[in-house]
């Protein structure tokens, strides 16, 4: 059969001009994307803080919700996330809606039967202990779902992290070890698996490391793997601990029986559906720009730490604050970490952190708010919340028409100087106080002060107080129909209105304070109790107490009283009423007279005003609240009600 030739008909121009073009403009498109520089994410995170407690549950370092609240996030670590984390979390939130999270899931805690580990589950219990996989996956996913189902704002948690420091807490010490003959713990424990597994002896060499390196990034992928799925996608970190090194930095074919070196690549462990970045630390400019090589060629997201104690960096703290700011697209940010005793006498501390406020945990508040007030992070938010307390203290509740009653506003100023850099920045301007009572009481100018006063400047913290004494034209109490409001108002401040509806209100004559700290001051309001030589009660909770004293300073009489002793953890110093100590513990429960180590005078309580009451010992500050002083001030015929 003869094939028949078909004719070669010639493609109109336009239509060649035209595919040339589209071919011309799909290649210059693609290498225009090429060039294109990665998104910014530069700063997506801010400065944050590591941690998550705060108020109730910070029992070490006096952190109240603000202090985390205005930060630019929150790396949520200790406890592992559990059902009250989201709780922690929304009440920041309703403080700042802005606030974002990275979350630190620890799913290995009682996995593990080694006390090496602390009980805690490795990444061999996890590949030859029956079950470990399951339990490890399954309470990673719990911790996740905790926080993202139960907070307000799941769109804040921008991301999470197998727990930290690894291969640390997750395996034994092995990349430590530069012995052969020496088999680490772990490898001991799961010899003869490893043995069968890899069909000969086991040594730790360098065939050996590189197995192991091989089998931590298997489980590493595979957990990270797992949390990316159960986050829908959340950014996932791979968090190394930084005085190890992977190959990366490495040539190809070093020896492997080096200490401290983590037999792989970044690149086995960061990968699209595993992980996003990696955690980065600002040790040095070195250090740094190994982190910043990594980051920049790869196009790695990247958050870090800063340090506050120079003893955490080998270079100058301005330096350090330097590196960690660095504007590279890759970068998120860091967290300030501070653990109080920060100034340790060397060059890299920080010349700005002063030294007689260099406490362990104690000074951990200050030296955050201090550095956060420098940076000027959330200093609108401080403004708007660091509002002024008003406390209103009467009793109308069998009020008699035409008889002059006194209600007692005590006004303190919560800003001070620990918010703020300086001095002035804490006092509020021009206050004027407002008091709308109900209808049926009148004030007189002859026998009150006016419904509106203007009581100046208040200096950081500073308490006072105003009292006015209206006339009720009826026997009218205060109530949900009759409310009782007061308004302050400042020049450099929000407004701030506070209604009362009780028809009684009365400062209570027996008051509760704990002190952590020599130094300490605070307020014992007495309106409407007589005044009266008080009960002091010295319960030590915590750290002894050296040589403790208590003044009392009232419109009638300032008084101090010292006793001259050390107090233990569970014994109760009772003073008063006038010149009487009585030592409590466990060998003498009634108490044993030690008035003979009292020295000062008795204290006393100035009726119906507001009395300062301020708190000395010879000790440096302890890390959670060392004296809990009851101050009892009813009146003897009360006392043993």
């Amino acid at each position: 059969m003869q094939l028949r030739k078909l004719p070669c008909r010639k493609l109109p121009s336009t239509i060649l001009r035209l595919a040339s073009l589209v071919l011309s403009a799909g290649i210059w498109s693609a290498l225009r994307a090429e060039d294109q520089p990665p998104a910014s994410h530069y700063w997506d995170l801010g400065v944050g803080w590591y941690g998550g407690d705060a108020g109730v549950e910070d029992t070490f370092s006096g952190l109240e919700d603000l202090d985390i609240a205005r930060l630019d996030w929150l790396f949520i670590t200790n406890p592992p996330p559990d059902k009250d984390t989201a709780r922690k979390m929304n009440r920041y939130l309703a403080i700042n809606p802005k606030l974002k999270f990275l979350v630190r899931i620890w799913p290995i805690l009682g996995l593990g039967d080694c006390k090496e580990n602390r009980h805690q589950a490795t990444f061999l219990d996890y590949l030859y202990k029956e079950g470990v996989k399951g339990k490890l996956l399954q309470e990673a996913t719990r911790q996740i779902h905790w926080v993202l189902d139960q907070t307000d704002k799941p769109e804040n948690v921008l991301g999470f992290t197998f727990i930290e420091e690894l291969p640390y807490h997750f395996s034994d010490d092995a990349v430590r070890s530069v012995d052969e003959n020496e088999l680490p713990w772990l490898l001991k424990k799961y010899q003869k698996q490893i043995e069968t597994e890899r069909g000969r002896p086991l040594k730790w060499d360098a065939e050996a490391r590189k197995w192991w390196g091989g089998k931590f990034v298997q489980v590493l992928n595979e957990i990270n793997q797992h949390i990316k799925k159960e986050s829908g996608g959340k950014w996932v970190f791979v968090y190394l601990q930084t005085n190890h090194a992977t190959l990366d930095y490495f040539p190809e074919g070093v020896d492997l029986r080096r200490g401290n070196l983590l037999p792989f690549h970044y690149a086995d462990v960061i990968k699209p559906g595993v992980a996003d970045g990696f955690f980065a630390f600002p040790n040095n400019e070195f250090v740094w720009k190994r982190y910043l090589n990594l980051a920049t060629r790869n196009n790695w997201l990247f958050f870090s730490q800063l340090p506050h104690a120079g003893a955490y960096h080998l270079c100058s703290w301005e330096e350090a604050l330097r590196l960690a700011e660095t504007k590279v697209p890759q970068n998120l940010g860091y967290f300030f970490y501070t653990e109080g005793q920060d100034r340790r006498s060397i060059w890299t501390d920080d010349p700005n952190s002063p030294a007689d406020d260099n406490f362990a945990w104690v000074s951990k508040r200050s030296h955050l708010r201090r550095f956060a007030a420098q940076k000027n992070i959330g200093m609108e938010l401080l403004n708007r919340n660091l509002t002024p307390t008003l406390e209103m203290y009467y009793d109308v509740e069998k009020v008699q028409a035409g008889s002059y009653t006194d209600f007692n506003l005590v006004i303190r100023n919560v800003r001070d100087i620990s918010w703020y850099p300086k001095t002035d920045q804490a006092v509020l301007r021009n206050v004027t106080l407002t008091i709308e009572f109900p209808s049926e009481y009148k004030l007189e100018p002859d026998v009150s002060a006016p419904a509106t006063i203007k009581i100046g400047d208040l200096a950081p913290g500073q308490c006072t107080s105003a009292i006015w004494w209206p006339k009720p034209d009826a026997t009218v109490p205060v109530s949900k129909d009759r409310p009782l409001r007061v308004t302050l108002a400042a020049d450099n401040g929000p407004t701030v209105t506070r209604t009362w509806t009780e028809p009684k209100v009365l400062c209570p004559p027996v008051q509760v304070h704990e002190v952590r700290r020599s130094g300490e001051r605070w307020f014992f309001p007495s309106f409407r109790i007589g005044s009266v030589d008080p009960i002091l009660a010295l319960e030590c909770i915590s750290d002894p107490v050296t040589n403790p004293s208590v003044m009392l300073d009232g419109p009638e009489d300032t008084s101090k009283v010292m006793w001259m002793g050390c107090l233990l953890k569970g014994q109760t110093l009772v003073i008063g009423p006038g010149r009487k100590a009585v030592l409590k513990d466990e060998k003498s429960p009634a108490g044993r007279d030690v008035s003979d180590r009292l020295g000062g005078r008795p204290v006393k309580i100035s009726g119906s005003s507001l009395n300062g009451v301020s708190y000395e010992d010879a000790d440096v500050a302890s890390a959670s609240s060392k004296l809990k002083i009851t101050i009892d001030a009813r009146q003897p015929d009360e006392a043993g009600k």
